[in-house]
């Protein structure tokens, strides 16, 4: 999560690249409109990336996927 904090590029990107990462598929639309923003109220990138990847692990199609 730190790469992806770290990165200059914009949230919407950034989910991308963490959805196909954590569950091997895009985020639907919803989700990708509810994790940027949730990410644009946090005021630590860092924390903000780590509770969504935390969140995407704790999912049952996490569970599934493995």
């Amino acid at each position: 999560m730190e790469r992806v904090a770290k990165r200059e590029t914009d949230h919407a990107e950034n989910v991308r690249d963490v959805f196909l990462r954590t569950l091997a598929r895009h985020p639907r639309p919803e989700e990708l409109a509810a994790a940027v923003e949730f990410l644009k109220g946090e005021s630590d990138r860092r924390e903000g990336y780590r509770t969504l990847l935390w969140s995407l692990l704790a999912t049952n199609e996490f569970l599934f996927n493995l």
